[in-house]
């Protein structure tokens, strides 16, 4: 294979979307799409996050994404994917993944509660 072709198959995999279990990856990713623990389904728009703030509670990893209107709170492990998706504007979904496939998922991140509100519903 030559050296063109390599990049060229380098590139498409950098372009091509990519999906988890607990969320997927676009390249220049507008939306995030994101199913909430109680089964709600939300629509936020990259132009409106504001902030992330990302921790430890506990065992678990912890962050919060800041959007004008609304805050989406995570709680689960392995984080660092997240943070790295984030920083390059590449996350396009996530969702909470049933607790009984967290053994599983052990060394992979995990999305264990994911909850939506409203900036004035979460005190923020």
């Amino acid at each position: 294979m030559s050296l063109r072709q390599i990049i060229e198959q380098r590139r498409a995999e950098d372009t091509a979307p990519r999906t988890h279990a607990c969320y997927s990856l676009t390249p220049n990713a507008t939306v995030l799409e994101v199913t909430a623990s109680d089964g709600e389904y939300w629509q936020l728009p990259w132009q409106q996050f504001t902030s992330a703030r990302h921790g430890k509670e506990g065992e678990h990893d912890a962050s919060v994404l800041t959007f004008l209107t609304h805050v989406v709170e995570l709680r689960g492990f392995h984080f660092a994917p997240l943070r790295e998706a984030i920083r390059e504007r590449r996350l396009a979904f996530l969702r909470v993944a049933p607790t009984k496939y967290c053994k599983a998922a052990e060394g992979d991140l995990f999305i264990e509660v994911l909850h939506v509100r409203r900036i004035d519903e979460a005190g923020a």
